[in-house]
């Protein structure tokens, strides 16, 4: 034996393969994950799985076996079936493994306290239900009163931020806003002598809603109009609307060295009264507006449709021809953002276009409450509907900050704010006022809260009416 032991440590290849140690090392653990992998330890009782190989017998989705097999022999018949029991029990179907606890019983709660409130009576108690009554028409009571047992459910309703709500636009870029074209643009007076000092229109209202978003706000042109501190406008004459070719001839004197990211143009009501080519105003209007474009390449145009005129323009045809000029806006900014152009509308005349009457014209008396108070409330119409058009450009991606220009500042009200004294103390005038608002209106909702809280539902479940 100890001979054969030395005949084999001599032999060349077990020496070799003693002496390599690393490849022994490797060379066994191969084997050995191979054998583990081969090995019966792995293997899974198939007949216990699912046809879809994932539950075991008697779990749902399994296959069932047939109650009575074919015999092996066919000459054999098999035994009858024992009929079924009349009701089978429940717990055996049902039974759990014995390796799993059964959980416990939970107890009976003992009787409940008496709630604070009395229990609200059913109108219509189950055992003696009352027949419907039929409507009465003179009185306020609903026909169909909800039970008294049900009421809403709570609802915890999770809101999201929009923008101009209450957060700004396009991270709260500067706004360097150029309004151009005619009176409409930029006031709602339009004054017989055309030097009203308070022609600001809807730029002070949207100067005022951007700013509150935390916006800074400069308006550029070549001219002012109304008493605003940041008053500047691009205009032929302050009481005379351009024409769109005289408004296009003088952006490009104003539009280069301003530079603005947002223009806000109204143009077309003298090419409506003047009968000028109305058929083809949209051509001269793309124009325009792809030279302001290409003049400033961070802006954004809103195009507002026309007014019509306040007196109806049915003498000569001017009220047919705005009619006109507000469907070709329309058509040709569909058109422009088709092409990838920042372009947005503002609409100032309903898309039908429906003519003026006798109450939505201006008034032409002399009353001047009734004229301060239709100035009011159309300047108040245009900014609610040129701040939609930015909701739209922001949601389209279409604002972006202005291109850095030496000497315009990004707030136009700065000089005035830190070299006036007067417009120091308007600002704190108007802090003033809306703290004593919110502090009013903050004392009405406690009242109102703690009148709520003492009616029937206050705290959140609505009462059954009576029936």
């Amino acid at each position: 034996m100890a001979g054969l032991l030395e005949k084999l440590l001599s032999l060349p290849l077990l020496n070799m393969m003693l002496a390599r140690r690393r490849f022994l090392i490797i060379f066994g653990l191969t084997t050995l994950l191979l054998m583990l992998m081969f090995s019966g330890a792995g293997n899974v009782d198939m007949t216990r799985l699912s046809v879809s190989g994932a539950n075991p017998e008697g779990a749902p989705g399994t296959r069932p076996k047939p109650a009575n097999p074919l015999p092996a022999n066919p000459d054999v018949h098999p035994p009858p079936a024992p009929p079924p029991p009349a009701e089978p029990p429940v717990a055996a179907a049902a039974a759990p493994p014995e390796n799993v606890p059964k959980p416990k019983e939970p107890k009976q709660p003992e009787a409940a306290p008496p709630a604070p409130n009395p229990k609200p009576v059913d109108p219509q108690p189950a055992a003696t239900p009352k027949a419907p009554e039929p409507p009465n028409n003179n009185n306020n009571k609903p026909n169909h009163p909800l039970p008294a047992a049900s009421p809403r459910p709570y609802i915890s309703y999770q809101g999201y931020k929009r923008p101009g709500y209450d957060l700004p636009l396009t991270r709260a870029i500067p706004f360097r806003i150029m309004v151009m074209g005619s009176a409409a643009a930029f006031d709602h007076t339009a004054s017989e002598d055309g030097n009203a000092d308070n022609d600001n229109g809807f730029r002070l209202l949207l100067r005022e809603r951007l700013t509150d978003l935390g916006h800074k706000v400069n308006y550029v042109g070549d001219a002012t109009r109304g008493n605003m501190m940041d008053a500047e406008v691009v205009a032929a004459a302050p009481d005379k609307p351009p024409m769109l070719s005289a408004l296009h001839e003088l952006a490009g004197q104003v539009v280069p060295q301003n530079k603005p990211n947002l223009y806000i143009v109204s143009v077309g009501a003298e090419d409506a009264y003047k009968h000028h080519d109305i058929g083809g105003f949209y051509l001269r209007l793309n124009a325009f507006v792809r030279y302001l474009l290409d003049a400033s390449h961070k802006s954004t145009v809103v195009l507002t449709t026309l007014p019509l005129p306040h007196d109806g323009g049915e003498h000569n045809g001017v009220a047919q021809e705005t009619i006109h000029i507000n469907e070709q806006i329309r058509r040709l900014v569909t058109i422009q953002q088709k092409q990838g152009q920042p372009v947005v509308l503002a609409e100032l005349q309903g898309p039908d276009a429906t003519p003026p009457t006798s109450s939505n014209r201006a008034p032409t008396s002399d009353d001047a409450k009734a004229k301060t108070e239709a100035i009011k409330a159309a300047a108040a119409t245009a900014e609610l509907r040129i701040f939609d058009a930015l909701v739209e450009a922001d949601a389209r991606g279409y604002l972006q900050a202005p291109e850095p220009v030496e000497g315009i500042p990004d707030d136009g009200d700065w000089h005035a704010r830190t070299t006036s004294e007067e417009f120091r103390q308007w600002e704190a005038d108007k802090d003033k006022y809306y703290a004593q608002q919110k502090e009013t209106n903050d004392k009405e909702i406690s009242l109102m809260e703690a009148a709520l809280k003492k009616t029937k539902g206050g705290g959140g479940a609505t009462p059954a009416p009576a029936s």
